[in-house]
């Protein structure tokens, strides 16, 4: 099977909460099936469920991206899909997790290309195609930016691909990897439509805050500081804001609160609608007391870290929920408002370090919340200290969401952090294998070799 194209006709019913109404689409044709707004709707409802399915966010990233960093562990070497593997950086090109999460990744990505390929042809609300489109496009770059970031350069494919393309083998020289710049460039290209189509509130879906929180990001990884702390301001005193009680974000009771931004959501009370339980092995310590450890005794965040018991293994605070009928139903978390004060504070620290200005009170928000000191000029004397320092706070804010090993490539310091969790990694690390079954498939040495290490 074409992993890359597939997807493209077939799309899934499985959808939580607002988004469990697509119909089934397995007998459906792309030339005769978009013909109505309520088409489309169910089309971007499958982009969103590609973000939700086990293959990313349901379950193969707490196994890939949860545990690459040092906030995560796998011990159990001697399962089948070797998560461990990961945890160590010793996986191969045929590692179950990094297939999986490839496999699902170009689903969602045809998927969009649907929606943005079609919709101008058809004749619906203006201002629904414009949002539909702007939804496709968000969903689209997410899927992107998770990809440069995996793999590096990645196949670019913004077009919709026929039935006979998803059915054949072509030939080697039509598919290539990308640059890791031409990416970005349609990464940035598709959030500037997203922000400015989406909506300031869509229920569960994405928002125009969500575009400019995904954009600030993605310039702050580019190393584009003065970019990412313009528009990770626009978000700020608006529509967000931090909750008081740092348990409260998580609570599955509050979902959608205001430090919510984004997220992937899940319903565990309909069948197929909820997910595993993340970090949920106690007997392969997901937890490590390194990161206890790391809190202050007075820090509220550390509870929210420790494991809870649940039905099955034990699950981290923050995403706990009673299992019932052998799925969880707490949302993942994509974008919080803490995310985007944090992300501000380091793109101001890194164009000027200003003694005591904005990028303090920003990181002392976030602290104070937690039940922290405030940290002034006198305990981070410069650029450099106030650079750790954010480093370090995100750490403890955003542990398990997936952000820290971005977090360690985008600062420069995942070997020397992860030295200081006992395992020595080189450059050659800091990307995953492309999946063998593609690079067989492909073929093309020049045009889609395999990363380097593999």
């Amino acid at each position: 099977m074409r992993y890359i194209l597939v997807g493209t006709i077939v799309l899934s019913s499985s959808c939580s909460r607002e988004f469990i109404n697509l119909e089934s689409l397995s007998e459906a044709t792309t030339e005769g099936f978009y013909t109505s707004s309520d088409d489309f709707n169910n089309a971007v409802v499958a982009c969103y469920d590609a973000l939700q399915s086990n293959d990313l966010y349901g379950q193969t990233f707490d196994k890939m991206l949860g545990i690459r960093a040092d906030d995560a562990v796998d011990d159990n070497a001697s399962a089948s899909a070797r998560a461990s593997d990961i945890d160590k950086f010793i996986e191969s090109a045929s590692n179950t997790f990094v297939a999986r999460a490839w496999k699902g990744t170009f689903i969602g990505i045809s998927r969009c290309n649907i929606v943005i390929s079609k919709i101008d042809n058809v004749d619906i609300d203006a201002t629904q195609k414009s949002r539909l489109k702007a939804e496709a496009y968000f969903l689209r770059a997410l899927l992107y930016f998770n990809a440069v970031r995996i793999w590096g350069d990645v196949p670019l494919i913004t077009e919709e691909q026929s039935v006979q393309q998803t059915n054949q083998q072509i030939q080697d020289e039509t598919l290539i990897r990308n640059s890791i710049a031409e990416v970005y460039n349609t990464i940035v290209d598709d959030l500037q439509f997203a922000e400015q189509n989406l909506p300031l509130s869509n229920g569960v879906r994405a928002t125009s805050g969500a575009a400019k929180a995904l954009l600030g990001k993605v310039y702050l990884t580019r190393g584009n500081y003065e970019s990412a702390a313009s528009k990770l301001n626009e978000i700020i005193g608006g529509n967000y804001g931090l909750l008081s009680d740092f348990a409260g974000v998580f609570d599955v009771e509050n979902k959608n609160n205001k430090e919510i931004i984004f997220a992937i959501s899940y319903n565990k009370n309909i069948s197929g609608e909820g997910h595993p339980a993340w970090f949920s092995d106690a007997n392969f310590v997901i937890v490590p007391q390194s990161l206890l450890d790391a809190y202050d005794s007075d820090d509220k965040r550390r509870a929210l870290v420790e494991t809870q018991p649940g039905t099955s293994g034990l699950i981290p605070g923050k995403f706990f929920d009673e299992e019932f009928q052998g799925q969880t139903g707490s949302d993942f978390p994509l974008l919080r408002y803490s995310d985007v004060l944090l992300m501000r504070a380091e793109a101001l620290n890194e164009v000027g370090y200003i003694a005591d200005g904005e990028a303090f009170e920003l990181l002392n928000k976030i602290r104070t919340r937690a039940g922290l000191a405030s940290l002034t000029s006198a305990d981070l004397k410069n650029q450099q200290e106030f650079r750790s320092a954010v480093l370090f706070e995100r750490k403890l804010e955003l542990a398990l969401e997936f952000d820290r090993w971005f977090d360690l490539l985008r600062t420069g310091t995942a070997i020397s952090e992860m030295e200081k969790a006992g395992i020595k990694i080189t450059s050659s690390d800091f990307l995953f294998p492309i999946p063998q079954s593609e690079i067989e498939i492909v073929n093309n040495p020049t045009g889609f070799p395999q990363n380097p290490g593999y």
